[in-house]
């Protein structure tokens, strides 16, 4: 997983999708901007990714990184959690935007 995604959050499907919300690998460093954040904080990206139960990537994206207080629907701002339902749609939240949000699988 480290050269992959730097976890921060997880679920599985009922059928065994493993789903995991966090960012790209980055180099841990100190940021002036947020003197009481964890080093490597806020991270560079936001990914949503799927995988098989055997290791296989089956999906993945991201989302833009909100700036601090101008949070908008459709960004996130330091994406912590998530869950998936029957349907696919996916929940998300973040810690420093504090909501959550409803994103709807569109089948195409």
């Amino acid at each position: 997983w480290r050269n992959i995604v730097v976890p921060w959050g997880f679920c599985i499907t009922e059928n065994d999708d493993i789903w995991v919300c966090g960012s790209s690998p980055m180099k841990w460093r100190f940021n002036p901007k947020y003197p009481g954040a964890p080093l490597g904080c806020p991270p560079k990206d936001q990914v949503f990714m799927r995988f098989r139960p055997n290791g296989r990537l089956l999906q993945m994206w991201s989302i833009p990184k909100a700036t601090d207080g101008e949070e908008r629907p459709g960004e996130l701002n330091w994406l912590h959690c998530l869950a998936v339902d029957e349907s696919g749609n996916i929940y998300a939240g973040d810690i420093i935007g504090k909501r959550m949000q409803k994103f709807i699988r569109h089948i195409d």
